[in-house]
């Protein structure tokens, strides 16, 4: 049986997520990757647990991701928290890594930026954040997941098969209408497709916007850094949001969504 991103344990009982083929006791046994707790990558061939035929993963360590310009315990903004359903919350935080970070949400109701510092699997699973710069933790269980105390960032909305300056693809680029929604929305980081003098579409990434009356928002067009300043009252003109297929890759796996439903019940 395949699995992706599935919680489990080697045979010494080292915890993290698996990707690959697994055993009916749900152990690691066949060809995958497993990315431990502590940010190590073991990718192979496993037979119950136990790591064969050892292989080099693409990267030795995991790398958490982490907002840029934040610290523990500051107060977020709006534009930096994800917009998820309850279930899309409970997956995605299924899915965190130690060192990723958060929001956790305050006893007054606002929400601060908070660390992975552990997991623990289990009958008792639950996530243990950091929430202060003095080292003080919060501790989350798994019921807790889809009830309001926890958010995940919002990521830079990105194309994997693109880079800088790559000529757009019709089926990739959405509508004047679409884009026109999502203008005011865009981030520091999103990427979307710049109009070229000759009509044409090219990937680009958002560098720098400003707000008020004259908002503008400035893309790098090409990988020698250069960049094009729209205002964002025409960017329903010069630029085109990614389109993105509805229902794909993102939502919850057969055998995870057993495991978290079970459990929140």
């Amino acid at each position: 049986k395949k699995v992706n991103e599935f919680r489990c344990s080697d045979s010494d009982g080292e915890s993290g997520f698996y990707t690959g083929t697994i055993n009916q006791g749900v152990s690691p046994h066949g060809r995958g990757e497993m990315v431990y707790d502590n940010g190590e990558i073991a990718k192979g061939v496993w037979s119950n647990g136990i790591l064969k035929v050892k292989v080099a993963p693409h990267s030795e360590r995991y790398e958490p991701y982490q907002l840029p310009g934040y610290s523990i315990g500051d107060k977020s903004r709006k534009e930096d928290m994800a917009s998820l359903s309850r279930e899309e919350t409970i997956a995605a935080v299924s899915n965190l890594h130690v060192n990723d970070c958060a929001w956790i949400r305050r006893s007054d109701g606002t929400w601060s930026y908070a660390i992975v510092k552990a997991r623990s699997d289990g009958e008792d699973v639950s996530i243990a954040f950091q929430v202060t710069s003095r080292g003080s933790t919060k501790k989350i269980s798994i019921k807790q997941w889809g009830g309001g105390h926890v958010c995940l960032p919002a990521r830079p909305d990105v194309h994997p098969g693109y880079s800088v300056g790559d000529p757009g693809r019709v089926e990739d680029i959405a509508s004047q209408k679409k884009t026109e929604k999502f203008a005011s929305k865009l981030r520091i980081g999103d990427g979307g497709f710049v109009k070229r003098s000759d009509g044409s579409w090219v990937y680009g990434i958002v560098k720098d916007r400003t707000d008020g009356d004259d908002a503008t928002v400035t893309f790098q067009v090409n990988a020698r850094g250069s960049t094009k300043v729209i205002a964002m009252s025409q960017c329903g003109k010069f630029v085109r949001r990614i389109k993105h297929n509805d229902g794909g890759d993102g939502g919850i796996s057969d055998e995870k969504a057993m495991v978290i439903f079970e459990a929140i019940r």
